[in-house]
């Protein structure tokens, strides 16, 4: 998928623990992002637009703005079928990605 996303899902506890580079946690949950969503990535040419609030620092001028930033995941085909021999075969003999 797209850079630095992890997602587990513990069948026991009916609990999903989803991380992604760059989304804060209070993103993840007011987007309502879970397993299911993230796995349409892996449709050819899909992304998820999600918006978030963001710090953004600025020690010289001793402020912090909060700001709304749009963070965009999409999957990375081109290099990952490269690498991956697994996903060489969901494209051939799938044709999900």
């Amino acid at each position: 998928m797209a850079p630095k996303i992890y997602a587990l899902k513990n069948n026991l506890a009916e609990l999903e623990i989803i991380k992604i580079k760059g989304l804060t946690k209070a993103a993840i949950n007011n987007n309502n992002i879970n397993l299911k969503l993230l796995k349409t990535l892996l449709t050819k040419d899909y992304h998820l637009i999600f918006n978030q609030r963001k710090w953004f620092r600025n020690l010289k001028d001793a402020n912090i703005k909060i700001l709304d930033q749009i963070y965009t995941l999409a999957l990375l085909v081109v290099l990952l079928l490269q690498v991956d021999p697994i996903l060489q075969d969901l494209k051939i003999n799938y044709g999900i990605i």
